[in-house]
């Protein structure tokens, strides 16, 4: 501590001196008896408060010796020096606190007032927000025009939020009533369905929610998963799909480790879809995660590696990896999966081919379900019809057309789920006959485009 200290004096004293400044001279130039130098940026500038009307102003070194520009006039009660790159500083009139443009927006207008001096408080956050204090309530704002970025609720500068770059994206001055009611009585939430509300944030009082099971955080703002979920160590259902923003899954989700079902990544459980063209990342802590029974993955993964922990997952009964554009992948490994002895049900898009899944899928003696689209193997999918529970498959089929464009449909559906009868030989049979006739139209379109 005696180092940190010593060197905020040193700063001023070295700059002084390179610049070859007299304070003293200095101070009395200005006719000010304080002077507060900007060591962090070391470009001259620096903050003096007029002697007689104790106000601020902010000044700026042109040369060797005395010689200074004025940057903001001297008419503020206290005043902040602007950060590295910084577009505005913190100002105080009359005990109420505004921003000023920073002098390097626009040289031509000297110390332009952005926000008025309205509020009681105000403090610099990261990621371009503004913690504001009006009256006994915090919020966050921008600081270019003073919009609220998440409403006037907090207790304190403390009970805020973690700030993201999505609450300047999708702005919220108010909380929806059903998040409202949750955190009046966290700790007796059982099932939490917060989906579709457009929250950017999750306030701190849900991490009381410590007895909930099942949450619902779909269709929202997310920019990352939120923290507070790692409170939530009873939960077994956690819904995080279509949350475009979201481009880092794990950390907090691998230390639930009661979890069974687990929906992530840019599409909802129910359908709905928020685009991106951008890949996820994926935690290799997910592994933890032992008791996991349902997992989908609804994202596009553009041919890379599938994740790791996804073989590493012992008890899955439901393996859901889906794409939103029809790029295909064969990379996912069957006999490497660890969950030979559990799987029920498989839903993937869009294999290129069925060669590995035909060498190993009967390694899953209790598959009774099967979804999968592809681009038109040359293959058959025949091992799929020596399973011995199969009651339900569906296999849609891309032909390319002109251009990089697909037109798809069903090739093979059996759906034998009502009464959960195997599929006869009689329907294998026939499926194996219905596969041979769509790679004939495969041929034939792939012919016209040669």
């Amino acid at each position: 501590m005696r180092n940190f200290l010593f060197l905020l004096l040193l700063f001023p004293y070295l700059f002084l001196q390179s610049q070859n400044v007299d304070e003293q001279k200095l101070l009395k130039k200005l006719n000010a008896d304080l002077i507060v130098w900007d060591s962090i940026n070391e470009d001259g500038v620096f903050l003096a408060r007029q002697a007689n009307l104790h106000k601020w102003g902010m000044y700026q070194l042109t040369s060797e010796g005395l010689s200074y520009k004025m940057l903001i006039y001297p008419r503020y009660d206290s005043l902040g020096l602007v950060g590295w790159n910084g577009s505005y500083a913190i100002f105080m009139k009359g005990k109420k606190y505004g921003t000023i443009s920073s002098p390097w927006n626009d040289e031509s207008e000297i110390g332009k007032e952005v926000l008025p001096a309205k509020y009681d408080r105000l403090h610099k956050v990261e990621r371009g927000l503004l913690a504001a204090q009006l009256g006994e309530k915090w919020a966050y704002i921008n600081p270019e025009d003073g919009q609220v970025l998440i409403p006037f609720i907090f207790n304190s500068l403390g009970d805020l939020p973690q700030p993201s770059y999505t609450m300047r994206k999708y702005p919220m001055d108010s909380l929806p009533q059903k998040l409202l009611k949750i955190m009046k009585n966290p700790a007796q939430q059982k099932e939490i369905d917060l989906s579709n509300l457009n929250l950017t944030f999750l306030p701190k009082e849900l991490a009381k929610c410590v007895n909930v099971t099942s949450l619902n955080l779909e269709g929202n703002r997310f920019a990352e998963v939120p923290e507070i979920i790692g409170n939530m160590k009873k939960l077994e259902r956690l819904y995080l799909g279509s949350n475009p923003d979201i481009k880092y899954y794990g950390g907090v989700i691998s230390t639930l480790t009661n979890l069974k079902s687990l929906f992530i990544a840019r599409r909802s459980s129910y359908g709905s879809t928020r685009y991106t063209t951008e890949s996820l990342e994926f935690d290799s802590n997910l592994a933890n995660l032992k008791s996991l029974e349902t997992l989908a993955i609804l994202n596009n993964f553009y041919g890379d590696d599938i994740p790791e922990f996804i073989y590493k997952l012992p008890n899955l009964k439901n393996l859901i990896i889906e794409s939103i554009y029809i790029n295909g992948f064969d990379k996912l490994d069957f006999n490497k999966l660890a969950c030979k002895d559990s799987l029920e049900h498989l839903s993937l898009e869009s294999l290129n081919n069925f060669e590995n899944l035909n060498k190993n899928i009967h390694q899953f003696p209790k598959l009774e379900s099967v979804l999968i689209s592809t681009k038109g193997s040359e293959t058959p999918p025949s091992a799929l019809f020596t399973l011995p529970n199969l009651y339900f498959i569906r296999i849609i089929g891309w032909v390319k057309r002109e251009g990089s464009s697909y037109s798809g449909r069903t090739v093979l559906e059996y759906d034998n789920s009502v009464y959960q009868e195997i599929i006869s030989e009689e329907e294998r049979r026939e499926a194996m006959q219905k596969w041979e006739d769509f790679m004939v139209k495969v041929r034939e379109a792939n012919k016209k485009l040669e």
